[in-house]
């Protein structure tokens, strides 16, 4: 096969891909304007993005077996290729998606505005795969070198993107001192009642995409990003008790808990790299590079995606615990998860797979428990 072959399957492969997401915008477009609710609409729409998502995945499998088929081509641009084609995918896809977001949740971010930090956050999360995946191939590449090294740098890799991590986060939220006096003094004073000095406070801007979350980052550097919308919205007493759930995260050990479970990832990862060429030695066949990444990425998304869901889940009801265990009033908290699901225009409640495939509890589900804790 010929590269303008190649190329020609791409673009085919990449123009359904962008005729789908025209489709979802259409189809979510109109059953909103048939009367569907903001809330409802959204979940729906969420739902039918993910398995978008799922599809493109599909599709860059596909270009990478394709791409196979032509010669001379380099090992690292068969390695790299999913990847670079479902970035330009779901960047490209935003562009249909932002009109969604304008018609039903009245944003006011322009479509550049949307798209530039789109980019900066998908890049952030797939900084670690794609440096997984160039380490691999270098290996496979240079079967002489010393596998020790191989996993020792895998490690350095992943302890070094831990240290930078809440500095690539602020410098992707463009995150910057609360403006606001008085809940800066409310919050800073919060803090420092739980006997807590190792962590800054931050805020972003979301206002024009109507954006209200806080959270939590880092496990050498701690950083807290509370959305300038989140602050417009809810009192400080509110505030203070959405603060305390993060801070939950921090006193339960919830950052580091999560970074043992990547470093667990290696040797899972590795070993699939190992089973492979073992296959290939007892075979005696050639497993395709691009079979070889997909089926490492695959155990690696399995392995974080299953555990990563249900301990994330795990850890929000622990951190609600905490927020309440320390005084937080139960009303409070309460009314501020209220206004904080209302302000993403999020339902309140979603079926079981939906919950089991989230990392949030549903907002009933937390209810649930916190009123149960109520009673007590």
């Amino acid at each position: 096969m010929s590269n303008n072959n190649l190329i020609f399957i791409i673009l085919v492969i990449f123009l359904i891909n962008l005729g789908t997401a025209a489709m979802l915008r259409m189809y979510t477009l109109k059953k909103h304007n048939r009367g569907l609710s903001v809330e409802k609409s959204l979940y729906r729409f969420h739902k039918l993005k993910y398995g978008h998502y799922i599809f493109t995945v599909i599709s860059s499998a596909i270009i990478s077996f394709i791409a196979i088929k032509v010669g001379e081509i380099s090992i690292y641009f068969l390695a790299t290729i999913p990847f670079v084609y479902v970035v330009v995918v779901l960047i490209t896809t935003q562009a249909f998606y932002h009109k969604v977001y304008q018609a039903i949740r009245k944003t006011e971010t322009s479509l550049m505005e949307d798209i530039l930090f789109f980019m900066k956050m998908l890049i952030v999360m797939m900084i670690p795969s794609i440096l997984i995946i160039v380490l691999r191939t270098y290996y496979i590449t240079n079967m002489e070198s010393n596998e020790f090294v191989l996993y020792t740098l895998l490690v350095l890799v992943i302890v070094l993107l831990l240290i930078t991590y809440p500095y690539l986060m602020h410098f992707s939220l463009r995150a910057k001192q609360i403006e606001s006096e008085e809940k800066k003094k409310a919050i800073v004073a919060f803090i420092n009642k739980q006997n807590i000095r190792n962590v800054k406070v931050y805020q972003f801007s979301s206002k024009r995409s109507k954006f209200a979350n806080a959270m939590i980052i880092g496990v050498f550097t701690k950083r807290i990003f509370i959305s300038d919308y989140l602050l417009e919205n809810l009192s400080t007493e509110e505030t203070c008790s959405i603060l305390a759930h993060e801070l939950g995260h921090l006193k339960k050990k919830h950052l580091l808990i999560k970074a043992i479970l990547l470093f667990f990832a290696i040797p899972l990862f590795t070993g699939i790299g190992y089973i492979l060429d073992e296959m290939e030695a007892l075979f005696g066949f050639k497993i395709p590079i691009p079979v070889g990444v997909i089926g490492m990425l695959g155990s690696l998304i399995a392995y974080l995606g299953f555990i990563f869901l249900k301990l994330s889940k795990i850890q929000e009801y622990q951190a609600d615990k905490y927020a309440l265990d320390i005084g937080v009033d139960k009303d409070v908290y309460l009314a501020a998860l209220i206004k904080v699901t209302e302000l993403n225009d999020s339902v309140k409640s979603v079926n079981n797979l939906d919950e089991l495939l989230g990392t949030h509890p549903s907002l009933e589900n937390r209810i649930n428990r916190i009123e149960e804790a109520k009673e007590l």
